[in-house]
């Protein structure tokens, strides 16, 4: 069954950015690739509908993502095997 679902205008970029995430089901445990996939998307909608708030506010979100995903790497020791042979 189909639901009604839309976004306020009348919140802030930032607000309206965290309703349309809500509303497509992301979430903290999401995985980075699909939070990515998600967030440029997002970017090319804003940019495409002219809402300069949105596109700021998902560029915001897409440095903390890329932020996050470089500590998270930079805390996983690096595995070097050598092949046999």
């Amino acid at each position: 069954m189909a639901t009604n679902a839309t976004i306020s205008p009348n919140l802030t970029p930032t607000a309206r950015l965290n309703q349309a995430l809500d509303l497509l089901g992301h979430s903290e445990a999401t995985l980075p690739v699909h939070s990515s996939n998600l967030l440029h998307a997002l970017e090319i909608f804003s940019v495409s509908s002219g809402d300069t708030g949105l596109e700021m506010a998902v560029r915001a979100r897409i440095g903390i993502l890329r932020e996050s995903i470089v500590a998270n790497r930079s805390q996983t020791p690096l595995t070097i095997r050598r092949r046999q042979g």
